[in-house]
């Protein structure tokens, strides 16, 4: 994309984000987006194109990717997408950018079986690599359940609310899976997984119908302990050295009155 949609302000595929979109493939990727496709520098990098990719409609569907942007003349136009847009390229005579909509784009939040974390997911015949982004979805795809989940979103924060069951589900989010992700009920704590190596679920035990995600980094936590230590010193140096000041004042004043 870079040159090619200058005029209407996008320069590179990152640009996107301030259309409010959430492009998957862009130079913002690091070492953190290594489960969803290998890096080819360490601290920053991008995700390829993969036409592969593209074609995999399950992956589409359960990940949320509703958008889908190529040139023609690329590839073969992707199988029932619907094209919505479409964007001239500059220089003149190279063609045109395509928007391509996907209406069966799952929501962000989702239930699913209760086993849907433990599913295998093979690796796509003729794709590059081995992580997220070149499994087969099918697995997933059948193991998502009718109820709808309503989502709260705020930084780092995430409020599910889902229609109470009599058996354990999993609500499957495509959030990028951390060991810092920590939910709790009403009830209590509950237990998160990874699914196909790179996406959040956590485990819903039976009647709960409300659950809090909170991504709270473990230097965070560290740091926090040591400030909160830190303070507390402070003040009981401060508490010691108020103290100390009305005997030193109480022991002068026999002097004071000679």
């Amino acid at each position: 994309m870079r040159g090619g949609l200058s005029r209407d302000g996008l320069h590179f595929s990152t640009d996107l984000v301030f259309l409010g979109l959430n492009p998957i493939n862009g130079w913002f990727k690091n070492v953190s987006l290594e489960p969803l496709a290998p890096a080819s520098l360490i601290m920053e990098s991008f995700i390829l194109g993969d036409w592969n990719a593209v074609q995999n409609r399950p992956m589409l569907n359960v990940l949320g990717i509703n958008l889908v942007v190529t040139r023609m003349g690329d590839e073969p136009l992707p199988g029932g997408l619907g094209i919505v847009e479409r964007y001239p390229v500059r220089p003149p005579g190279r063609g045109e950018f395509l928007i391509f909509a996907n209406p069966d784009a799952w929501p962000l939040a989702v239930l699913m079986e209760a086993d849907a974390h433990a599913a295998r997911l093979p690796v796509r015949q003729g794709c590059r690599h081995t992580a997220a982004l070149c499994a087969e979805y099918e697995a997933l795809h059948q193991k998502r359940l009718p109820d709808t989940v309503t989502l709260v979103v705020e930084p780092g924060r995430y409020v599910a609310r889902l229609p109470p069951a009599n058996r354990e589900r999993l609500l499957f989010l495509s959030v990028l899976y951390r060991p810092d992700w920590q939910a709790v009920s009403p009830s209590g704590p509950l237990q998160t997984h990874a699914v196909a190596g790179a996406f959040l679920s956590v485990s819903i035990p039976a009647g709960v119908g409300e659950v809090t995600l909170q991504y709270t980094p473990r230097v965070f936590r560290a740091l926090t302990w040591l400030s909160n230590l830190t303070f507390i010193g402070l003040v009981g140096i401060c508490c010691l050295l108020w103290r100390r000041q009305p005997q030193s004042a109480t022991e002068d004043s026999p002097h004071e009155r000679r």
